[in-house]
C-alpha cells in the first residue's frame, strides 16, 4: 500500500498492510539529527530570531524542504502541514534585556526555555491589569453578527505556501494534513486564575464566546477544503496529563456541541478530521 493509502484504510475501518504512522509536530532537533543539517523548522528561538531579522522567505524554504524529506526518510504515511508567515513578515523584535530575557512592547518578560528553547511568557506587566475590558454578551454577539459579511480567507495568500507545496509534491502518495485552530474552554479574563474562574463566574459569557470560536471554525471548513488536503487537526487543548483542565460538565455544555458541528462540516467537505 502507498502512505494514501493505508491512512484511508485505517480510518475508513479496514485493514491496512501495516499501522499508519504521523506526527503532528516534531522539534528542530530531530530534522537536523535525521537529515544532518541545520533546520529553522519548529526551531524555536532560532526561528523566531529569523523572522525577526526578516528572513521570512528562508524559513519557509526550510519548511518546504525538510518536512517533506523528514517524512520520506523516518516512511512516515502522514504528513502535517501549517500556515506560515506572510511574504513580507517581519514582526518587531523584543527588546533583549540579558542572553535569555526579553521585554515586550507592554512591558511583559519573556525567557527562553533551557528545556524546549523556545521563547516563553515569563511575568506580566501588572501595570497593564488596569487597562483590562472584560467581553459582555452583546459585544460578543456583534463579532458573530460580523462574521456574516467576513472576506472569506484567500487560499492562495502566501500564508499557505508550505500547503500548496506539500500537495502538489506529495498528496499523490501520502496522506496530506492540516493544522488548524480549535476551540478549547471558552475561557477570559486578565490573569491565567482569573481565566479559569470565569467558567464559573460568567458561564453566560463564556458560552457566547464558545458560540463565536465554533461559528469561526465552522466557517473556514470550505476554504480549508479548496487548499487540497485530506484531513484537519484541530489543535486545541482541553487537557494535560493529569486530566481536563476543566470539568466534563463545561465541556459537554460549551464546547462540544462546536466540535459535533466542526466534525460535520468537516465531512460535508469531504475532509477526515483528526482532534488533537
Amino acid at each position: 500500500m502507498l502512505p494514501r493509502e493505508r491512512v484511508f484504510a485505517a480510518l475508513e475501518h479496514r485493514e491496512p498492510d501495516r499501522v499508519p504512522w504521523g506526527e503532528h509536530f516534531i522539534d528542530y532537533n530531530v530534522f537536523e539529527d535525521i537529515l544532518g543539517r541545520e533546520t529553522l523548522v519548529h526551531a524555536k528561538m532560532r526561528e523566531t530570531q529569523a523572522l525577526w531579522d526578516g528572513r521570512r522567505d528562508e524559513v519557509v524554504e526550510h519548511y518546504k524542504r525538510d518536512i517533506p524529506e523528514l517524512t520520506r526518510a523516518l516512511e512516515m504515511d502522514i504528513v502535517p502541514v501549517y500556515g506560515v508567515p506572510a511574504k513580507g513578515h517581519r514582526p518587531e523584535p523584543m527588546e533583549k534585556l540579558d542572553d535569555v530575557t526579553y521585554r515586550d512592547k507592554w512591558g511583559n518578560l519573556y525567557r527562553i526555555s533551557s528545556t524546549t528553547h523556545d521563547l516563553m511568557f515569563y511575568r506580566r506587566n501588572e501595570a497593564n491589569l488596569a487597562d483590562y475590558v472584560a467581553p459582555t454578551v452583546e459585544g460578543i454577539q456583534k463579532e458573530i453578527d460580523n462574521l456574516a459579511d467576513a472576506s472569506p480567507e484567500d487560499p492562495n495568500d502566501s500564508r499557505w505556501d508550505l500547503v500548496h507545496h506539500v500537495v502538489k509534491e506529495m498528496k499523490d502518495t501520502h496522506f496530506v494534513m492540516l493544522l488548524g485552530p480549535d476551540l478549547s474552554f471558552p475561557t477570559f479574563g486578565p490573569t491565567e486564575e482569573e481565566s479559569w474562574m470565569s467558567l464559573l463566574l460568567y458561564p453566560e459569557v463564556c458560552e457566547k464566546l464558545a458560540e463565536w470560536s465554533g461559528l469561526r471554525l465552522v466557517r473556514e471548513v470550505e476554504f480549508q477544503a479548496k487548499l487540497g488536503v485530506d484531513a484537519i487537526m484541530p489543535c486545541g487543548d482541553l487537557g494535560s496529563s493529569t486530566g481536563l483542565m476543566a470539568s466534563p460538565e463545561i465541556y459537554r455544555r460549551m464546547v462540544y456541541p462546536w466540535h459535533k458541528a466542526h466534525a460535520e462540516a468537516a465531512h460535508r467537505a469531504g475532509l477526515k478530521i483528526m482532534k488533537h
